[in-house]
């Protein structure tokens, strides 16, 4: 596994090598999700579509 769709790999990097992590996630309808992570200040939103299982 390499470095693929332009993510980047921090090999030699912890998570708790990052001062401050915070997460929130709200629920925006039953689409999908916003989960926004406040990384040392720097804001980051994933939005996250949920589907439900076809039977």
């Amino acid at each position: 596994m390499g470095n693929q769709d332009g993510m980047r790999v921090m090999p030699n990097r912890r998570l708790d090598d990052f001062a401050s992590i915070h997460a929130s996630l709200r629920k925006r309808s039953s689409e999908y999700f916003v989960v926004t992570l406040n990384i040392n200040g720097e804001e980051v939103r994933l939005f996250i579509r949920v589907r439900p299982l076809k039977t």
